[in-house]
């Protein structure tokens, strides 16, 4: 998580500050702490002895590396001895060392750097007061977030519990009016447009039960657990390819691969994106001319990504905004088999790897979908 430096009035830039926070979480373990030679501990604050010679911090959490931090500029202070604090000694007629009395009274200046006025009893009490106060506002805060958790972990219970209401008191009629159809079907003296009708019920009750099942999915998602696997990205696209060309043995769409570098993830879920992507990218781009669906990954020095191309129906420009929408059906596709929630569970899915989707597209062209994961 990218940290966050506000700064007020004149202080070290963003890149001290980062370097001298390190340092504090490693060599601090005072809730606060001051000096007015900070150099003298902390070597790379030479170079910004004008800004920060002196420094105390008001330690909020060492764990996140939050801190309030004061400094104080550089205050030369100039010393005047009544003598040489490091006399030197001479050598007398006799052979002896001592010291020379002309020399033992000559005033001697010193020039005292990299140190800042005192911390005031006054500044340190404020710094205090304002530490308890931050901390009182961030147990109220942790307070109404945990009763905010509370509440929505008793939703969710009862979203579950509906959820599966719902699917079991759905799927019982639908189950019911498809097999009533079918025996109906199969009566004497039902013409070509009755037994076309009846088809078209069997047809609805199998896209309502898709879409229970659907809905039922989209729902699991935000609440399922899962570890991080090493993901051999190659065999897990080829396994789905496979399907496809048996599924749409027929429609020769040509399906090419290039560069498939690991991934890492839940293996189900990243088996549920691409999936959903590659079925879309092949079904969408049957209807065309000469179908062809290429995917292939790339790595930079961020993220992985993935890019399923096509050149099938395309997106028109009004509905991009809504392509990962639950329900969202583009205009072009409404005579094509679909639920309208697989890119809406797909995103849930990338987000959920810290990840993120989006599409590029031109209708009558094609589509290229972009899944990024973090390296």
């Amino acid at each position: 998580m990218k940290k966050t430096i506000t700064k007020i009035g004149i202080t070290p830039d963003d890149g001290q500050l980062t370097e001298l926070i390190s340092w504090l979480n490693q060599n601090n373990n005072q809730p606060l702490y001051h000096l007015t030679k900070l150099a003298a501990h902390y070597p790379a604050a030479d170079n910004y002895r004008t800004v920060a010679s002196g420094i105390m911090v008001v330690v909020i959490s060492k764990e996140l590396e939050e801190y309030v931090i004061y400094f104080k500029p550089e205050q030369p202070q100039f010393i005047t001895w009544a003598g040489n604090p490091e006399k030197q000694a001479v050598m007398g007629g006799n052979g002896l060392m001592h010291i020379s009395p002309r020399n033992s009274f000559q005033q001697w200046s010193q020039t005292i750097l990299s140190t800042s006025l005192a911390w005031s009893p006054e500044e340190i009490n404020s710094a205090l007061r304002l530490q308890e106060e931050i901390t009182y506002a961030i147990n109220q805060k942790a307070g109404a977030i945990r009763l905010l958790n509370e509440q929505l972990q008793r939703a969710y219970d009862e979203l579950d519990t509906f959820s599966y209401t719902v699917s079991h008191d759905l799927k019982n009629p639908i189950a019911a009016i498809k097999a009533y159809a079918q025996l109906v079907a199969r009566s004497q003296g039902f013409t070509d447009r009755d037994r076309m009708l009846l088809g078209r019920i069997n047809q609805r009750a199998d896209q309502m039960h898709l879409m229970i099942v659907s809905i039922l999915d989209y729902s699991r998602i935000g609440r399922s657990a899962f570890k991080y696997h090493n993901i051999d990205a190659r065999a897990l696209i080829e396994d789905i390819v496979r399907d496809q060309s048996l599924i749409y043995e027929s429609q020769n769409v040509k399906i090419t691969l290039g560069s498939m570098p690991e991934l890492k993830g839940d293996p189900m879920m990243m088996l549920q994106i691409f999936s959903n992507l590659i079925s879309n990218a092949v079904k969408y781009s049957k209807h065309g001319h000469a179908p062809h669906v290429h995917i292939e990954g790339t790595v930079n020095d961020a993220d992985i990504c993935y890019a399923i191309k096509d050149n099938g129906l395309g997106i028109a420009p009004h509905n991009l905004k809504n392509v990962f929408g639950l329900f969202s059906r583009m205009d072009n596709v409404k005579d094509i088999e679909g639920s309208g929630v697989g890119l809406a569970i797909v995103k849930r899915v990338v987000e959920k790897h810290n990840g993120r989707i989006w599409v590029e597209s031109e209708l009558n062209k094609g589509s290229v979908f972009f899944v990024s994961f973090n390296k």
